[in-house]
């Protein structure tokens, strides 16, 4: 279980040179991102469309001052509403990491959400890293079960290299934005299993 802690302490030092003296650099900050949008993709020809967001009157209200509202799609805004195939509304749920952590959030586990904005806790930005944000639905029961069961899966990815990130982006008014969540594909996934951050979900 992840342990949410949103303090500003920074923790690792790395050495530096200035003037002929050797001062430190902290290298581990609370990193805030944000995110652009949910690419709208057209695939009504694929089972499952259920899940797409573009398709839910509903996601038109998870945008908030040209960033994705992560608070809403995971507790607020779910998809299927109109509960499609017989299956109740469900919630999105995200997985994402920095620096070889990884961390989770969904309608239970959100306290990494910050003003419509996600912090990431201790990033060490003094080496080269990437930041990726996964987004999934839950598993589908496809086409009437003539198919195996699907989800829907989006995913933003950016590389950063060493430094570029150290001092930037430490607070909730001035987080980075990450490029829009981009459709990747339908992904198998287990019947009946509910996904997401609990113990005792599937991820």
């Amino acid at each position: 279980m992840i342990t949410w802690f949103l303090s500003s302490s920074l923790l690792a030092q790395a050495p530096s040179k200035s003037q002929g003296k050797v001062t430190t650099r902290s290298c581990e900050q609370n990193l805030y991102i944000g995110i652009a949008s949910v690419e709208f993709v057209d695939i009504l020809w694929i089972d499952c469309t259920e899940d797409e967001p573009a398709t839910d009157p509903d996601y038109q209200h998870s945008q908030q001052s040209g960033f994705l509202d992560i608070f809403a799609l995971v507790k607020n805004v779910p998809y299927n509403v109109s509960g499609v195939a017989g299956e109740p509304p469900e919630e999105f749920w995200f997985l994402l990491g920095a620096g070889g952590d990884q961390f989770c959030i969904d309608d239970q586990d959100f306290g990494l959400i910050q003003n419509n904005r996600i912090v990431l806790p201790s990033i060490n930005s003094c080496y080269e890293t990437s930041i990726w944000v996964d987004m999934m639905t839950q598993c589908q029961d496809c086409n009437n079960s003539l198919t195996a069961p699907k989800g829907h899966w989006w995913k933003t990815e950016e590389e950063f290299s060493p430094n570029q990130l150290t001092g930037l982006y430490t607070s909730s008014s001035s987080p980075f934005l990450l490029d829009p969540l981009g459709y990747q594909n339908l992904v198998d996934c287990e019947w009946n299993v509910e996904y997401g951050c609990q113990d005792g979900e599937h991820q």
